[in-house]
């Protein structure tokens, strides 16, 4: 794949993540499960890779599904013959990919009634602030944006800031496992010292060809 090709791509899935850090104006669709949300709505361009991979029974016509690493190299590969480039794409690429791949196909199981507690996959993170200038603090969610949001209405400042995080397959065994992980100073609960936090977390996070 050409250079001019790849970054043709590249830009199209930042476009998706611009919207998606864009503070929306009008009424996001979601699906509820007790205080939680799941957002349902979609640009025309993951429609449009959803309906082919629905054609092709890459995904399930309807019911809810749990997501598979098939599901995302699939989205991925169809999302590039669509509109441009897709293979060839760097590590870091791939695994930015990913997490759009991952947050369309979430939003596909909220539409279908998906709750919360329904879906494996999701967001692993590590969050910062600068009021605790040592440590990182680990959680799991569905929509990592709106978890920062979350936080920060805790903040006046909302100085909180996410330093790091993947789209993986099961949130809650990767944040457990991370948070057991023997290399990981974990202070109290989900706090844990900076110190190699970073290296742990790409170790059992960062995506791998």
């Amino acid at each position: 794949m050409s250079e001019v090709g790849c970054c043709k791509f590249i830009n199209s899935l930042v476009a998706q993540l611009v919207e998606h850090l864009t503070v929306n104006q009008g009424v996001v669709r979601s699906s509820r499960t007790g205080g939680a949300k799941i957002r349902c709505d979609m640009e025309p361009k993951e429609r449009r890779v959803v309906d082919v991979l629905i054609g092709y029974n890459v995904i399930p016509t309807d019911g809810i599904f749990q997501i598979e690493e098939r599901h995302l190299i699939e989205y991925i590969k169809c999302y590039g013959e669509i509109f441009g480039a897709g293979r060839g794409l760097k590590s870091r690429e791939v695994e930015f990919a990913r997490k759009l791949a991952g947050r369309t196909l979430v939003r596909v199981n909220a539409e279908r009634g998906a709750k919360f507690n329904d879906i494996n996959a999701g967001m692993v993170y590590m969050i910062s602030n600068p009021a605790f200038a040592d440590h990182y603090k680990v959680g799991m969610c569905i929509d990592v944006i709106d978890r920062l949001n979350t936080y920060q209405t805790y903040d006046p400042y909302r100085s909180f800031k996410i330093e790091r995080y993947g789209f993986v397959l099961d949130r809650r065994f990767k944040e457990e496992q991370l948070l057991c992980h023997p290399d990981l100073y974990n202070e109290s609960g989900e706090w844990v010292l900076k110190k190699n936090a970073n290296d742990v977390f790409s170790m059992l996070i960062k995506y791998r060809h």
